[in-house]
């Protein structure tokens, strides 16, 4: 019986020994268990985190996409511009051309107009001369029929001064003879 006593007395130990490791390890795991827990965490907020960033890092670079085509679209707007200015410039160019092409046209136009009024003084000189020698042909002509006139007129007194001497001597000689 006293065995039998030591027996059970052993045999409880063991079972509070067994009870007490078992709780131990028990307690172990749970300690390991929630260091997994907290590592995992960890990494979890770790990843969370780098997650963040990258979407940041996404977003800013997106952003800077956004910018660059927006950038791209001011040059091309730029360049709509600047082709603008420069057909507004040609277009400039061209209008200044056309005025200085009139301002040509018109002095041309003077000059032409100035050719014909000396082509008309030329004309008007010619025939002043040609009248003027005309008048003088005239002149002369009518000197010549003058003359002409003045020579008959002379020949005619002649004529008739001898004619009247004539007969005057012939009264004389009638006077002068007998009976």
């Amino acid at each position: 019986q006293q065995q039998q006593q030591l027996q059970q007395q052993q045999q409880q130990m063991q079972q509070r020994d067994d009870k007490r490791e078992k709780e131990k390890s028990r307690r172990e795991k749970d300690k390991e268990a929630s260091k997994d827990k907290a590592k995992e965490s960890k990494s979890d907020s770790k990843r969370a985190k780098d997650k963040a960033k990258k979407d940041k890092e996404r977003e800013k670079e997106q952003e800077k996409e956004k910018e660059r085509e927006k950038e791209k679209e001011k040059e091309k707007d730029r360049a709509k511009e600047k082709e603008k200015s420069k057909d507004k410039e040609k277009k400039k160019d061209r209008e200044k051309d056309k005025e200085k092409n009139k301002a040509k046209e018109k002095d041309k136009e003077r000059e032409r107009e100035k050719e014909r009024e000396r082509e008309r003084e030329r004309e008007r000189e010619k025939a002043a001369a040609a009248k003027a020698a005309a008048d003088a042909e005239a002149a002369q002509a009518a000197e010549a029929a003058a003359a002409a006139a003045a020579a008959r007129a002379a020949a005619a007194q002649a004529a008739a001064a001898v004619a009247a001497h004539g007969s005057k001597k012939r009264r004389g000689s009638r006077r002068a003879s007998p009976g």
